[in-house]
């Protein structure tokens, strides 16, 4: 978009009348736009006796000035009145309060942008992890005490400093876990049967988040975990972390915490939708030459670095 700044006052004259297409043309605009602003009442153009819309030379240098408050996103109804009467004094009020404005909007796309940032760094990882298993720390989890209405839950994190988000996860507690009931409720694949709870939480991955007395609010700690990428048809692939839990006997871990399904993404299909999961297993060693590798895992983590298991 041109300005007026921009116009060649050397080369060209100015004139008393401009019709539409002269004007636009020298503001590098659409014709539209120009009666789109005289139908708000913006910029208003006059009519010669054979019908033709045309401007004045103060139209010219109003147009100016309307293109200036739109390139700062100024609402035409905000323009509108400052064109017609408004002192100098309501250019400056107004100007102030579309600053504040803003100001306003700017946060929330900087907190849109932090979101999606953190999205995407949760797919990415998710789609390193599939076919993978890794021995980490697992993240600070803030969840909600389930005799509290999600509708409710939802306001207490949202009541926390930042006004965060959370998602919806399942958990897996692990008296049910260990329970022979849930390896046959597995063989069985059905859902119904492993125990599994649908909460709210956020990872705190700062640690720092500070939470009030009495908030409804409840902290998993981080903890030794396996961690994997999980891909499983909807309600229909109840088996899919099967090869994790083998995985845990096999290397002499044993489940010592709730497990957390988080869910990454879902990818609906007219055959069979797909779901992906960040799995974390809280584990603790039971053998002896584990101990070495877990010290590892948590100077590995205090680095930004995971082990692979």
């Amino acid at each position: 978009m041109k300005h007026l700044s921009a116009w060649n006052w050397r080369n060209e004259r100015m004139k008393d009348k401009y019709c539409i297409g002269d004007l636009a043309k020298h503001y590098g605009i659409s014709t539209d736009t120009l009666r789109l602003y005289d139908r708000q009442g913006v910029l208003l153009s006059h009519r010669a006796p054979n019908g033709y819309r045309y401007y004045t030379r103060t139209d010219f240098i109003c147009l100016g000035y309307i293109l200036r408050l739109r390139k700062n996103n100024m609402p035409l109804a905000d323009i509108g009145p400052l064109m017609h009467g408004g002192s100098l004094e309501s250019v400056a009020d107004a100007a102030r309060l579309h600053d504040a404005k803003l100001a306003e909007k700017r946060l929330e796309l900087d907190a849109l942008y932090e979101s999606n940032r953190r999205f995407l760094a949760e797919v990415n990882d998710t789609i390193r992890l599939l076919g993978k298993i890794e021995l980490c720390i697992s993240p600070r989890m803030i969840t909600h005490d389930l005799s509290i209405p999600f509708s409710q839950a939802i306001d207490l994190f949202r009541a926390l400093p930042g006004r965060p988000e959370p998602k919806m996860v399942f958990r897996v507690h692990r008296e049910r876990a260990i329970s022979p009931e849930y390896e046959r409720a597995l063989l069985r694949a059905r859902a119904e049967d492993f125990g599994t709870e649908l909460i709210l939480a956020l990872e705190d991955k700062s640690g720092k988040l500070q939470l009030p007395e009495n908030s409804g609010l409840s902290v998993i700690q981080p903890h030794l975990c396996l961690l994997a990428g999980i891909c499983c048809r909807t309600g229909v692939d109840y088996t899919s972390h099967v090869h994790v839990l083998q995985y845990a006997a096999e290397h002499g871990f044993r489940i010592n915490g709730d497990i957390i399904w988080s869910p990454a993404l879902h990818a609906p299909s007219p055959d069979a939708s797909v779901d992906y999961y960040r799995l974390y297993i809280p584990v603790e060693p039971v053998s002896p030459r584990l101990v070495t590798l877990v010290e590892q895992v948590g100077s590995f983590e205090r680095d930004g670095q995971r082990l692979i298991a």
